[in-house]
């Protein structure tokens, strides 16, 4: 039979060890309400997400049971370790870090309420802040709908916010229902959010990105826990993260139209198709060859080039068309096209800008060769030898 030192000093331990864990699991997720709430959420993904991962829309919104199952779950390990730590004193450990979890639990729970809340709010802002940028915008408006169905201001406000950032026709019918709300406070949210919306869809191009490499930047460094001599300890600046997310947000906030376009996004200054990127859980649009948004329009679903037509930039019917073929230096210029349009009747070397033209896409898109639609009226201004050329772009259309 093992001694009385043997019961006592296990009892002592693991009540004290119990204590000290719970101290420090409140101090660590309440003093610090937005520092713990990025570290729960977990760091932003390189990449973009197509749904909204289980996870994230477990917080949606957070509830009491939710998070004290969280704590819950954290202290479980705990408990497992100091428990069978040593199989000698298993059944007198157990018992009284039990004990130790539950009065030190209980003494919490009122020092915690207004700071519970609290937490609630800052993890709540940070997922649908996250939901917001997925790339499933109709996935990301049925998981904030859950906020604005909760009832509690606090959240549709949140759902308000963030909807706004989406500003697909479901998110804006949430928005309008969200502005016949009994609550002023609410009702303003989602009015300022349709009204942004609204003003964006009048921009007729994309928008400027060059500040976004700093902010992305400073966002990575920040993400990385740091020392602060306030708690002792190492945390996320919550405060400073928090104005990051912001101000890319509001950057990246005019392409919400060019998002909703996507692929059919195009470049007037490079004559290139947009592309996406992604980095640290954002993703936008971008020219392939410059690299920036700025020259950016939507809607465009072909790109015509013509050799023979107005040289003037023409945008018909989801049709973007544009001369290739700069007759006064002989060359073509390069485009990226899904219709080759040859309009007769103009003083044209036609055989020679057919060559050239040809040669351009070959050189410079490989990938769209054999894929592209001819638009001819005859081939009777042409030599044999061009239209064998035109027939390796694609299928001809005589019209």
């Amino acid at each position: 039979m093992e001694g009385p030192e043997n019961i006592i000093m296990p009892i002592f331990l693991s009540f004290g060890l119990s204590m000290s864990l719970n101290m420090f699991l409140f101090d660590w997720m309440f003093r610090d309400a937005r520092g713990a709430s990025y570290r729960i959420m977990g760091r932003s993904g390189v990449g973009k997400l197509k749904h909204v991962p289980y996870w994230l829309r477990f917080c949606l919104p957070i509830q009491k049971w939710r998070l004290s199952a969280t704590i819950g779950l954290a202290l479980l390990s705990g408990i497992l370790i100091l428990t069978f730590a040593n199989g000698g004193w298993t059944f007198f450990a157990l018992p009284s870090l039990v004990l130790g979890l539950l009065m030190t639990m209980l003494s919490f729970r009122v020092a915690s309420e207004n700071l519970d809340q609290q937490f609630q709010i800052e993890l709540a802002n940070i997922a649908a802040a996250r939901i917001s940028r997925r790339v499933d915008p109709e996935a990301a408006t049925a998981a904030l709908s859950e906020f604005a169905a909760s009832g509690k201001v606090d959240f549709q406000l949140i759902a308000a916010k963030y909807l706004g950032r989406i500003g697909t026709a479901s998110a804006i019918a949430e928005l309008q229902r969200l502005s016949q709300s009994d609550e002023v406070l609410v009702q303003s949210a989602a009015q300022n959010a349709l009204e942004a919306i609204e003003s964006i869809r009048l921009e007729k191009f994309g928008n400027n990105l060059s500040g976004l490499p700093k902010l992305l930047s400073s966002y990575r460094q920040f993400l990385r826990p740091v020392y602060s001599k306030v708690h002792d300890k190492h945390l996320m600046d919550g405060e400073a993260l928090a104005q990051l997310e912001e101000q890319i947000d509001q950057l990246l906030f005019p392409q919400i139209t060019l998002k909703a376009s996507f692929p059919h996004v195009f470049c007037t200054q490079c004559k290139r198709r947009g592309h996406e990127q992604a980095q640290l859980g954002w993703w936008w649009l971008t020219c392939k060859a410059c690299d920036k948004a700025s020259s950016l329009i939507l809607d465009v679903k072909q790109v015509v080039g013509q050799i023979g037509g107005d040289a003037k930039l023409r945008f018909e019917a989801g049709e973007y068309k544009i001369s290739i073929w700069d007759d006064k230096s002989k060359v073509a210029l390069p485009a990226e096209i899904d219709v080759l349009e040859i309009v007769d009747g103009h003083a044209i070397d036609y055989d020679w800008a057919v060559s050239c033209v040809v040669a351009m896409i070959g050189n410079h898109f490989p990938d769209r060769m054999g894929k592209l639609e001819l638009r001819i009226r005859s081939g009777s201004f042409l030599e044999a030898n061009s239209v064998a050329l035109l027939k390796q772009l694609g299928s001809m259309n005589d019209g």
